[in-house]
């Protein structure tokens, strides 16, 4: 499957989906102390999420480069959520690929 773009309910099914692997991993694992493979597992579960954000912020005709407003404190984590989750994406083809809907 190719992510350059994403669907809003994909994005939530593929979030819950990582997130859902990322705490049973830790609970059955032991990894809820700061350890290094702890350490390791939450970073890939951020880059697996990071990932998703970036193609979803595709099918809106965004850059990927728009995740940096996650560091505006408040306004810029409510902006990229209200872009995340609740917002449909382009109907037509963009820079970054034809509509998902429509494959």
């Amino acid at each position: 499957m190719r992510l350059s773009r994403l669907r809003r309910r994909t994005f939530w099914w593929l979030s819950i989906l990582v997130w859902i692997v990322f705490f049973t991993a830790r609970e059955v694992f032991g990894l809820e102390h700061q350890t290094l493979l702890s350490t390791a597992w939450a970073a890939i579960a951020l880059l697996s999420i990071g990932t998703l954000a970036v193609a979803r912020l595709h099918d809106r005709s965004l850059s990927g480069w728009w995740l940096a407003t996650v560091l505006v404190p408040v306004a810029g984590a409510v902006w990229l959520g209200w872009e995340l989750a609740l917002r449909r994406g382009n109907t037509h083809a963009n820079a970054y690929g034809p509509d998902p809907r429509q494959r």
